[in-house]
């Protein structure tokens, strides 16, 4: 048998897990994350995405209204959600994509504001 590896989450990555709550019922936003550590908010996404591909962390992600924010999943029914919360963005993500693939090129844009 082969021995498992342990990864060590890199300082900078667990400074933001350590802020995250556990349980959906108090998610903490982006823009908190972003004033407790100073990180930019597409810093913080990154941090992350990363702990979640890379590291094995648990992190749900909640976009209700009053209760965004992320949290340490807790339940099968928190992880549930987050994964239907993510297929959906994901899918709404790439039909933005294809309806820009379907525009003609029209050159420089100009946009009317």
């Amino acid at each position: 048998m082969g021995k498992s590896k342990e990864i060590t989450i890199p300082e900078h990555i667990q400074r933001v897990l350590n802020l995250i709550p556990e349980g959906s019922d108090s998610p903490i936003t982006v823009r908190t994350l972003s004033s407790l550590t100073g990180f930019h908010g597409t810093v913080i996404r990154d941090y992350i995405s990363q702990a979640v591909v890379k590291y094995g962390q648990p992190i749900g992600t909640s976009n209700s209204v009053n209760r965004s924010g992320y949290y340490v999943i807790s339940t099968a029914d928190e992880r549930e959600a987050t994964i239907r919360n993510l297929r959906s963005r994901a899918i709404k993500i790439l039909k933005r994509a294809k309806a820009l693939e379907k525009m003609p090129d029209r050159g420089q844009i100009k946009l009317h504001l």
